[in-house]
């Protein structure tokens, strides 16, 4: 037990080095620490870019792979304190994919410890909670509780009668469209001066 403490112990005084932006000699790492930190940055950019850009709180990270393989996903989870429906959820998704593949598709050292270079949709899942912060519960109906991509797959989730419900799922593709569709559609609204 006292073990278990003392390798967490150490792995969050390494995961505290890195989040500091102080670099670590990565020759004395493993192969498989050496992955864990380099997503550690390609995720940690990504992060502190959509906290800028959206205002979203990034409440957990994660991932998964093997040595022998390497790693086939990366996970990030975030919080929003706005209302928000499926085509500003889908928008707002789409925006983050596509900053997450870019944050790990352009670190040169992750890439050959991913099982798949480039990275795509289907290697990621990001998840927004929808939150009202004084409760700390879910934006209620009609709101979002919920929007997720999780490899390649989108879902819209509502928090009804203390359950979450899924309300929409859609490939990353048909997103895409739909939400291409969508500001098309819009655009022909616009009143022209």
């Amino acid at each position: 037990m006292i073990k278990k403490h003392i390798f967490s112990l150490i792995a969050i005084l390494l995961a505290g080095i890195g989040c500091n932006g102080e670099s670590i000699n990565t020759s004395d790492l493993t192969e498989m620490k050496r992955a864990d930190y380099y997503a550690d940055q390609a995720t940690n950019v990504f992060i502190k870019k959509i906290q800028k850009e959206y205002g979203l709180l990034a409440v957990g990270t994660g991932g998964g792979g093997s040595p022998e393989d390497g790693l086939n996903h990366l996970s990030v989870s975030f919080e929003c304190y706005e209302k928000m429906d499926v085509p500003h959820a889908r928008k707002l998704l789409i925006e983050c994919t596509n900053e997450f593949l870019e944050a790990i598709n352009k670190n040169k050292d992750l890439a050959k410890h991913l099982t798949n270079s480039p990275f795509t949709n289907k290697n990621i899942k990001i998840d927004i909670m929808f939150i009202r912060p004084q409760i700390r519960g879910f934006i209620p109906p009609p709101s979002l509780a919920i929007a997720g991509i999780d490899r390649g797959e989108i879902s819209y989730d509502i928090f009804e009668n203390k359950l979450l419900k899924t309300v929409k799922t859609e490939t990353y593709e048909d997103a895409v469209n739909n939400t291409t569709a969508h500001e098309q559609e819009g655009s022909r609204h616009e009143v022209q001066p």
